[in-house]
């Protein structure tokens, strides 16, 4: 009967054995697959190198993924282990034909098992080669998007067990999180290109400006963009200006009469001038240049060589026909309003802007009301009768509406001329069309939004994973007899969970790059005396920490660190019924240097003990990891307990998002 017992203790205990295997060698497909996902930005290749990872897993004998661009049209298809009836079913497929299996399987939300696919998928042509073997199939699925299938056929004794259900439903999603990833990546970089090509706008403006040039410059007054043929009868060129200031390019008398046009500009004022320089005579246009929030972010400068003009009537009326073509290039239109007339005087691009015909006349300042967006309408009107009133300036940003109902945007400057009565006797200015950097900026905007979230979910599946694997080594920790192999993994699990602290605190944080080490410290502290079940009256922390925050490359190395002083002080310094205090202090010195220190007053070290030569594996960890990765500096003390000092430069790592 005891024979009969064992046995069955035996038995049970191989099953066990079994069953753990079985699960570490899916666990490490998924690992595989994640870092595949982490290594490529390439569909096909995830897809297909997924599938290949798969098919090595012991009990999976095939794989297939197929993307649908809707439900019947298919995308892109991989497979691993099928041959040539996958061929047939992708034929199958593109003619549209979804065998009962695929179909059943988008419309399930988990995993599908189909026990005996040889003879219930009849109208799947890969289905003759399944005999003997079950399938199981998943959508891939992230945040309500279905992306496409995956689905593998498995050994049918393994069939059964809902872990590998759940499994394979967790591969389906790292999945379709990549699938999701590329393609915010391409959305961001269509976004990136849309800015590109708003600077591009600016000089393109600059090389269809006969005779002319145009030019950006910053707050500092140096020079960003400059382009133009108007740059070469000046002895000028992009490469003289760009990235200098203007006192770098011009004579200090130049630099006199630019600098003033200049800084109005940057304030949100509108100038033009007359400037007589290298035996021309340029005339400038002088403006800001407005974000899609409003905000000034440079200043531009139109110039256009007048000198012929100055002499003869043609070149004036020249001189106006190439204002009107960089007008036109640059969206910006020009306008006058007499305020007892009502009826403004527009340029030619001021209509287009509008998307109203020239020949149809410019309608008066009151029927604008039809052309702006209704919330919009009274910011303008009001400016407008202020401006008629009193000559107060103004400077908008508003909505307008095109006769198909399209919505722009537009910047108007205006300001007025005063007669000699000291009355309004006219306003005019500016509006320039601003919709494409509104919408450049709203997508970009959306594109950082979506990577943030991308980062936050990558933060959290890290965590998540390095919790399982916690709880496979207390699975394995329950089913061992020796105490000190259940010690050393228990030692293990502490390691991956002050990793996985890292990690839930970068989810946490509003910043996804840095974590606050003073609150990470606390919190692995407390996780520790959880872990080791001291007393709380036998143990005190005592905490001397300023808030230093570091990267994940550096919080890392630290975190195994202070898991290894933490745990030696806790496990060592007070044995018995001794009692006593483990004191914590963290600084930021000078030149950019973070010291850690961890000291008990607990027994200390004997005193031939030298820490280098015979401390342990933990020790060993804790020299290779300060002095190694960190590249600092690791002194102990163990004399009225053990003090260790780990001093280094944060300087080590750059911060990637």
């Amino acid at each position: 009967m005891e024979t009969e017992h064992v046995a069955a203790i035996l038995a049970k205990h191989k099953r066990a054995e079994e069953r753990l295997t079985r699960l570490n060698s899916v666990l490490q497909a998924i690992r595989n697959v994640n870092q595949l996902i982490l290594r490529e930005n390439n569909r096909e290749r995830i897809l297909q190198g997924a599938c290949d990872i798969l098919i090595k897993t012991p009990g999976y004998h095939s794989a297939w993924i197929a993307l649908f661009d809707e439900p019947s049209d298919l995308g892109m298809a991989v497979e691993a282990g099928l041959g040539p009836a996958f061929t047939r079913l992708v034929a199958q497929w593109q003619r549209g034909t979804l065998p009962a299996c695929a179909q059943k399987a988008l419309a399930h939300p988990g995993a599908i098992v189909i026990q005996d696919p040889s003879t219930s998928c009849r109208d799947c042509p890969p289905a003759v080669n399944y005999a003997g073997r079950a399938m199981m199939a998943v959508r891939l699925e992230h945040r309500g998007k279905v992306y496409g299938l995956m689905a593998i056929t498995i050994s049918a004794n393994l069939i059964a067990a809902e872990e590998e259900q759940s499994l394979l439903h967790e591969i389906a999603g790292d999945i379709a999180f990549a699938l999701h990833s590329i393609t915010l990546e391409e959305e961001h970089r269509r976004a990136e290109q849309a800015l590109r090509e708003s600077e591009e706008h600016y000089r393109t403006l600059a090389r269809n400006f006969p005779n002319g040039a145009v030019a950006l410059f910053d707050h500092e007054l140096r020079y960003i963009v400059a382009e133009g043929a108007g740059l070469i009868p000046a002895d000028l060129s992009r490469q003289s200006m760009e990235g200098k200031t203007i006192w770098e390019v011009f004579p200090p008398e130049t630099c006199e009469i630019i600098e003033p046009d200049y800084r109005a500009a940057l304030a949100g004022e509108y100038t033009t001038n007359e400037i007589s320089f290298a035996g021309h005579v340029y005339y400038t246009h002088t403006l800001p240049v407005r974000n899609a929030k409003g905000t000034i972010i440079a200043g531009m400068v139109m110039t256009q060589d007048i000198t012929e003009r100055k002499h003869t009537e043609d070149a004036l009326g020249e001189s106006e026909r190439l204002l009107k073509q960089a007008q036109k290039v640059a969206h910006i239109g020009h306008w006058e309003l007499d305020p007892d007339i009502g009826t403004p005087v527009w340029s030619d691009e001021i209509f287009r802007i509008f998307g109203l015909e020239p020949e149809q006349g410019e309608p008066s300042f009151i029927d604008h009301e039809t052309h702006l967006h209704p919330e919009d309408w009274p910011l303008l009107d009001q400016a407008v009768r202020k401006a008629s009133k009193d000559g107060t300036p103004f400077d908008l940003v508003f909505r307008i509406v095109k006769p198909n109902g399209e919505i722009g945007w537009m910047h108007a400057i205006g300001t007025t001329s005063i007669d000699e009565q000291g009355r309004v006797s006219k306003l005019f200015g500016t509006a320039q069309d601003i919709t494409r950097i509104k919408q450049t900026e709203a997508a970009l905007t959306e594109s950082e939004k979506n990577l943030s979230i991308l980062l936050q979910e990558l933060y959290h599946r890290t965590k998540n994973n390095m919790q399982v694997i916690c709880a496979l080594l207390d699975f394995q920790a329950a089913n061992l007899e020796d105490e000190g192999a259940r010690r050393a993994l228990g030692e293990t699990k502490n390691r991956i969970q002050s990793m996985a602290l890292v990690h839930r605190k970068l989810y946490q944080s509003q910043d996804l790059s840095r974590i606050n080490l003073r609150e990470y410290i606390c919190d692995l502290a407390a996780l520790l005396i959880q872990s080791y079940e001291i007393p709380h009256n036998k143990v005190a922390l005592k905490y001397a920490m300023e808030d230093v925050f570091v990267l994940i490359d550096t919080a890392i190395p630290c975190g195994l660190i202070l898991n290894e002083l933490i745990s030696n002080a806790l496990k060592y310094a007070f044995p018995g019924e001794r009692t006593g205090e483990v004191r914590m202090r963290l600084r930021q010195l000078e030149d950019n240097t973070i010291e850690i220190q961890v000291a008990d007053n607990g027994v200390g070290a004997p005193s031939d003990f030298d820490f280098r030569r015979d401390g342990q594996l933990g020790l060993k960890s804790i020299l290779a990891l300060g002095e190694g990765q960190l590249h600092g500096e690791v002194h102990f003390e163990g004399n009225r307990g053990v003090t260790c000092r780990l001093r280094f430069k944060d300087n080590l790592y750059k911060q990637r998002v």
